[in-house]
């Protein structure tokens, strides 16, 4: 939905009648007036109660929103910090290490995860089809390839059929449990639509209500 207006009516600035709304389909924050004319600050014409009216005002300068009353003020700025968060969001689908910090707060970035999490993009896209990663101990190794990108890629094709095998099933199963866990908590969800079926309780083997499978095996 959209965002507050701000336009001009009858030769004088106004802001009576002002629309609280919010684009949910781009996460943008937008400013509406039902007014046949428009302020011409930012400008995103679109259709809206009879007028084409809406303002963009995604870039809008600090000097700029200071000029607005305070009660829009304070509305814009609640729509614009879930524009941010929907725009994190979305960014942590697409891009893997937008998807461990949404996850891990506490993960430190390194330059060796930057070049995994490209490999892991590209093969999540279908670009590469074997990928063997080799790195020293200690290096988020395990936590990003056993952990971590089952859990992303099964938030991007909840269909999928994901096989883990370690040297010990216990292993295998300790990962499982893991990713099962992540998926099926609030962070997670406000990312994917991924679901687990009802009636998945083993950490070895689960099944997504979309029809995607895990199986742990060592």
């Amino acid at each position: 939905m959209a965002a507050a207006g701000w336009g001009q009516a009858r030769g004088r600035r106004s802001l009576d009648q002002a629309q609280i709304r919010m684009d949910t389909k781009r996460g943008t924050p937008l400013f509406s007036k039902k007014v046949p004319f428009l302020y011409p600050l930012f400008f995103d014409l679109h259709s809206f109660m009879g007028y084409k009216v809406i303002m963009n005002l995604q870039n809008m300068s600090l000097s700029e929103l200071k000029k607005l009353p305070l009660d829009v003020r304070k509305s814009y700025m609640q729509y614009w910090i879930r524009h941010q968060e929907v725009t994190k969001q979305n960014n942590a689908k697409n891009n893997f290490l937008d998807f461990v910090k949404m996850m891990w707060p506490e993960f430190i970035q390194g330059h060796h995860h930057k070049i995994v999490a490209k490999k892991f993009e590209a093969l999540a896209r279908g670009q590469i089809k074997r990928l063997i990663v080799n790195m020293p101990p200690r290096h988020t190794k395990s936590e990003f390839a056993s952990f971590l990108l089952p859990s992303w890629w099964m938030g991007r094709d909840p269909r999928s059929k994901i096989i883990q095998t370690t040297h010990t099933g216990e292993l295998a199963v300790r990962f499982g449990r893991k990713a099962k866990n992540l998926i099926d908590s609030p962070e997670y969800q406000q990312i994917f639509k991924t679901r687990l079926q009802e009636d998945s309780k083993a950490a070895g083997r689960w099944e997504t209500a979309q029809g995607g499978e895990y199986y742990a095996a060592g």
